[in-house]
């Protein structure tokens, strides 16, 4: 039997889920909009889950930075959050101090889990940059199709 449970974890740590982690979220899902990226999940159960940090790396590595910390409110939660400083990052170590460079138009989001004295991270996913500039008013729609 303790052959089986080792088998059982290893699988599931190998593939990217903690132990217990498929019971957290019911889901993870991102959607870009002309302005922002709005990230939604919902809980299952949140026993120990003190908050949800999430983070945000360029598609090119995997240097996910902190973006937001969102409290836990308890099971069968549903949370949003929206990511609207996307368009920049100060580069580092280039000796221009607040000079800034735009990102690729992919990126990669995940949730770190914070909990009383551990932490795990959910899965990652890819969302692409929303079109910059472009943000169409009801007549403007309305005048493609005259």
């Amino acid at each position: 039997m303790k052959k089986a449970f080792f088998i059982l974890f290893v699988l599931s740590t190998a593939s990217g889920v903690a132990f217990g982690f498929a019971e957290l979220l019911t889901y993870l899902k991102a959607h870009s909009d002309t302005d922002s990226i709005t990230l939604d999940w919902q809980s299952g159960n949140e026993s120990g889950v003190k908050s949800y940090s999430v983070e945000r790396s360029d598609i090119k590595t995997d240097n996910f930075s902190e973006i937001g910390i969102v409290p836990a409110t308890g099971s069968n939660s549903t949370y949003h959050f929206r990511d609207v400083n996307f368009n920049s990052i100060a580069q580092q170590g280039q000796g221009n101090a607040g000079h800034t460079a735009p990102l690729s138009d992919l990126f990669k989001y995940r949730l770190k889990i914070n909990y009383d004295g551990s932490i795990s991270y959910s899965q990652t996913i890819t969302v692409t940059r929303p079109a910059a500039g472009v943000k169409h008013t009801w007549g403007m729609i309305k005048e493609m199709f005259r």
